[in-house]
Formats: C-alpha cells, sequence, structure tokens
C-alpha cells in the first residue's frame, strides 16, 4: 500500500483501538510526573506516530506502555488498554509477560545494547519464538531462519550463529525487528527505530517496518524526533512538549494547519531544501523540568505568541475537525468544534 492510500483510509470511527493509553502518568523517584496526562489511541492496521524533542517524554511513554519501566519509575496513574485484553496495568507479571513480546511487541531504540552479546542473535530470535508459540527447538530454528531472511538479512542461516558485534547496525537493527515481528503482534511499537543508522539504511528500516505492517495488518506506535520519518509513515501523529501531548491530528493537517504554536515552531525549525538558504529557526528558552513547570501553557515562556492567560492557566483542549491542540490560541484556519476543560 503506497503513502497516499494508507493517507486516504477513512477514521475508523467504530472500531476497537488496537491500544488505547488513557490519562498516563508516570514519575521517577517520588519526583513530580515526568509524563504527565497522556492519552493516546492507535487504531488497528494505522500508524501513529509521537513526536517531540529529546526528553519529552517519548520512549518513557512507550516503557510504560510495554509494562517495562525501571524500578525507579512508577505509574502515577493511567490505563493502558489492549484490544482482547483490558487493562495492561492490572495484570501481573506472569500474565503480563504471556503478553509482552506476542500480542504487543517492541523494537528498542539501541539494538547493541538490547541483545544480548553473550547469545547468537538466532537464538535471540528463537527464544523469542519458543516463549509464546510452544513449538519445538528445531521448528524455532527452522522459523528464526526464515524471519532473518524475511527482514532482508542475506545468508540468514550463516547470520543465525553470528553474535551481535559481528554485525552492522543496520543487521542488528534488522534482527530486532525480526525478534518484534515473530508471533504476528497486534501492536508494535516502534522506539527511534532509525537512530544512528545512516539515511539509505534508514530509507530500507522504514520499508521494512511498512511492509510488515501491511502483511500483518499490525498497528504501529512510532516514537520518532524526526518530522521526515512522520511524513513518511504516520497516519496520524502525537506532538510532545514537557511530558503532555499538546496536538493530536491526521499527518495532512498536522503539516499544513498545524494548530499548537510548539507544532508550528518545530516545522518552522526544518531546512528548507528547495527555497532561498535561510538562517535556520530556534525555539528560544529551555524546556522546563519536571519539577519546575510553569503554572500555566507548559510552552508560554518559549512562545512567541503567548498572552498573559497563557502564562496564569493551564490551557483548555480545543477539539477540531481534524483532532485536537492543548492551546488558548490555536491556528483559526481548521473551525474549532468543541472546547473541553483540561482535567
Amino acid at each position: 500500500m503506497d503513502r497516499t492510500e494508507r493517507s486516504a483510509l477513512p477514521p475508523a470511527t467504530t472500531e476497537t483501538p488496537a491500544l488505547h493509553i488513557d490519562n498516563l502518568s508516570v514519575a521517577f523517584n517520588g519526583n513530580p510526573p515526568t509524563v504527565e496526562d497522556v492519552t493516546l489511541t492507535l487504531m488497528p492496521g494505522h500508524v501513529l506516530a509521537v513526536v517531540g524533542e529529546s526528553g519529552c517524554g517519548k520512549s518513557v511513554t512507550s516503557f510504560a506502555t510495554m509494562g517495562l519501566l525501571p524500578d525507579n519509575g512508577e505509574m502515577v496513574s493511567g490505563r493502558v488498554e489492549l484490544s482482547g485484553h483490558g487493562d495492561l496495568t492490572t495484570l501481573g507479571n506472569k500474565e503480563l509477560r504471556k503478553i509482552q513480546g506476542g500480542e504487543i511487541a517492541m523494537i528498542f531504540q539501541e539494538p547493541m545494547t538490547s541483545l544480548n552479546p553473550m547469545m547468537s542473535v538466532g537464538s535471540q530470535v528463537a527464544e523469542a519464538i519458543r516463549t509464546h508459540r510452544g513449538i519445538s527447538r528445531a521448528e524455532a530454528k527452522e522459523a528464526s531462519i526464515s524471519l532473518l531472511d524475511t527482514v532482508g538479512i542475506r545468508n540468514a542461516a550463516q547470520v543465525y550463529t553470528s553474535y551481535p558485534h559481528e554485525l552492522s547496525g543496520g543487521m542488528r537493527q534488522r534482527v530486532m525487528i525480526a525478534m518484534a515481528v515473530s508471533c504476528h503482534p497486534k501492536v508494535l511499537i516502534a522506539d527511534e527505530p532509525t537512530t544512528a543508522l545512516d539515511v539509505s539504511i534508514q530509507a530500507q528500516i522504514l520499508d521494512l517496518i511498512r511492509n510488515l505492517q501491511s502483511q500483518n495488518g499490525m498497528a504501529v506506535l512510532l516514537i520518532t524526533h524526526d518530522l521526515g520519518v512522520v511524513a513518511e509513515m504516520a497516519d496520524r501523529v502525537a506532538v510532545m512538549y514537557a511530558g503532555q501531548v499538546v496536538e493530536e491530528t491526521d499527518v495532512f493537517t498536522l503539516f499544513r494547519q498545524p494548530q499548537h504554536p510548539y507544532t508550528r515552531a518545530l516545522l518552522h525549525a526544518l531546512p528548507n531544501l528547495t527555497g532561498p538558504r535561510d538562517d535556520l529557526q530556534v525555539i528560544p528558552g529551555n524546556v522546563p523540568s519536571s519539577g519546575n513547570m510553569p503554572a500555566g501553557c507548559r510552552f508560554a515562556p518559549r512562545c512567541n505568541q503567548a498572552i498573559q492567560k497563557c502564562h496564569d492557566e493551564p490551557p483548555t483542549i480545543v477539539t477540531h475537525t481534524a483532532g485536537w491542540a492543548r492551546c488558548w490560541l490555536p491556528t483559526p484556519q481548521l473551525a474549532p468544534v468543541e472546547v473541553a476543560a483540561h482535567v
């Protein structure tokens, strides 16, 4: 399915979401929440991209969704509802392990630190298959070699016996993808899947994820800071700033009529490859820390459109025909249809 066909898919209003994250808040070491009030809905077969600067809470959201927060992290509030399994936050460790890697899987940001250096890559793929599919060691090996071949690794039988340090970054990422899709998950979380890869390998990895999604009907939650990847892959986009989602809309509206000043600032910071070579625009100031959030809009101290109300009161959520924005002054091109009080 090409990019035009994918983006032309009508919004599925009656389908059950593949994944629904509701009012998720996460804190570390008892400090104020690093991620606060995050709500995301991912429909079957769609790609929802979560985009924002480094440190905005994208990866923390993905780890909380998977139930993989470190010991010093705590989900303060929220629900993570996976189709067919209800709220994952209510499950015990044993029940959750049956779902992790099977029904919901994750491609981690850095495969060199995510793969076990003491095990061959093939045995790691086979372990995931045996854990969730209950097949013999020989069958798992055969399935693993087939998967390695599917994700574009040449001489898959030979690579099966290789160790992570013997492979290039692109090949290690392909191994991670093979592990993630080995049990045909309903939801695939891809956390910065092209980080540290050169441009040509990035394109191959994105094509691979898109093809596997099309073949298996997966829903993909794509975590990235790269707006080029968003334009290439996403159906809908959630923009995060300082631990909150500040805008959620379809991918075309995001690039054509962004509603939140932070989204517009991100787009204006992109280099212009076709027009005059002007200086890159920058966003002044710094992202606030979790223990020092502004009283009003979190972006207000850096926003050139902020009024006094923006500094004093948390913004309402304004919805429109394509999505919503957490802002007192959304762009007027799309007529708002409802204003909901901030909760």
